[in-house]
């Protein structure tokens, strides 16, 4: 705790004046050391509380003391001082008194204490002080400014003007402004302006609080802020700042746009508004709705000769990104064997590549190739067959399961090239749509 003495001197008024005395706090512990109370030399207590047609105190904790005479002068007031953080009380180390003198001629009033902007919180006590000193006694007019117009404060239940001081009781948003007091006698006037900043909680807010948009569509957050003028707003994602790119703008400080949503852009979004010290934060989810997988490249039936080099892509698209799997007949599951290279991976456009590469065929390769992509909301088949020239035949297949009253189909599983037409029979009989057992017919 850092040592200090409050040290009071005496103050000269005209009579009749307003007199202030003033407690100085050292500035290394006026942060937290604050004035609650005068109190005079015969024990009486001015507080900022007091309602008192003589005495009163101003936000600054300065006392006031209205309509000096030559009886003020017998008074010596001293000040209590408090800590705000270890409530240490202290009082000044001597008594000040108010020296009264008689005016020797007239003059103009000149405004001594004055003021040009305070900054309060709602509900607050405010003091606007406007002390002038001159003779004849000066009078005081204070005026609210109203775009052009100037117009006399409405006087309520909580506000009340003493001498050249304004006083609100509980301070409102309603109340902030600019004021200007007029101080006047028959030997001329003085003004001063002040303004008033009620300022309010930063209450930021994000609407939509949750967006569900489908990959590639636009999405767009409001942050609405309240509680007056804000110095800034701050806009991040999982906690990580965003800033403009070709995807993202700000067509104000408070809206962020965002084209052509990506997988990647799922998560939380955070709006901080900004003002002094004073911050407050936001959040809303971005979720990206789930899209059945489409091929954008699919590959077509192939008739190759043995030996060659072939090449099957699939390319899908989706979200989630979809998976792929290969199929053989719509039987046999493909990976990769030596000769054989099956491979998939995802694009930096969420596009899922998948190949199978056959380095050398052989007729044995020949069959239907299905590409299959499929994720949580759905999936999608391309089929074709890679025709290989060579001897037909006909791979062997074990019995297979049929559920009563449902669907049932299955490819015939042979290779070779070229052929001439597939028969299905069941016994001797030839089966237009029960498909059970195929042979082959070639030239």
């Amino acid at each position: 705790m850092q040592y200090y003495e409050i040290q009071l001197f005496d103050e000269f008024v005209l009579r009749g004046n307003m007199a202030v005395i003033h407690c100085p706090i050292p500035n290394y512990v006026s942060d937290y050391v604050k004035v609650t109370s005068w109190e005079r030399m015969d024990g009486f207590l001015i507080s900022p509380s007091i309602v008192s047609g003589k005495y009163g105190m101003l936000d600054n904790g300065d006392l006031y003391i209205k309509d000096t005479t030559e009886h003020d002068s017998t008074y010596n007031f001293r000040c209590h001082v408090e800590n705000s953080v270890t409530k240490e009380k202290r009082t000044s180390r001597n008594y000040a008194r108010v020296i009264v003198t008689e005016p020797h001629h007239s003059q103009a009033p000149r405004i001594s204490r004055r003021t040009n902007r305070i900054t309060v919180w709602p509900g607050e006590r405010v003091t606007l002080p406007c002390i002038a000193q001159g003779y004849p006694v000066p009078n005081y007019r204070w005026r609210k400014h109203f775009g052009d117009d100037l117009i006399l404060p409405g006087l309520g239940a909580t506000e009340r003007q003493e001498g050249g001081i304004l006083i609100f009781g509980e301070i409102t948003p309603s109340d902030a402004g600019k004021y200007t007091c007029y101080v006047s006698n028959t030997m001329g006037e003085d003004k001063m302006e002040t303004e008033i900043i009620v300022q309010e909680n930063v209450v930021a807010s994000i609407y939509p609080k949750m967006s569900r948009v489908d990959i590639g569509k636009n999405a767009t957050f409001n942050c609405t802020v309240s509680g007056g003028p804000i110095d800034s707003v701050v806009w991040k994602k999982d906690m990580r700042f965003v800033s403009s790119n070709p995807r993202i703008s700000f067509p104000t400080s408070t809206i962020l746009h965002l084209s052509t949503a990506l997988r990647q852009d799922a998560g939380m979004y955070q709006c901080f508004a900004h003002r002094e010290y004073l911050v407050s934060q936001a959040a809303a989810q971005l979720v990206i709705g789930d899209v059945a997988p489409k091929f954008k490249i699919t590959f077509p039936e192939k008739i190759i000769r043995s030996g060659s080099f072939v090449s099957l892509m699939c390319v899908a698209t989706g979200n989630p990104a979809p998976q792929i799997k290969w199929t053989m007949d719509g039987i046999w599951p493909l990976s990769t064997r030596p000769g054989v290279l099956v491979s998939t991976y995802l694009s930096n456009h969420g596009e899922v590549f998948s190949y199978v590469n056959i380095t050398s065929v052989d007729v044995t390769d020949s069959g239907v190739y299905m590409c299959e992509a499929y994720n949580d909301a759905g999936r999608t088949v391309h089929a074709r067959r890679l025709n290989v020239f060579g001897n037909l035949f006909i791979r062997p297949l074990n019995n297979l399961s049929a559920l009563s009253g449902e669907g049932f189909s299955v490819l015939c599983p042979f290779g070779g090239y070229p052929f001439d037409s597939i028969i299905w029979k069941r016994g001797m009989e030839c089966l237009q749509y029960l498909l059970i057992i195929c042979f082959l017919i070639f030239v």
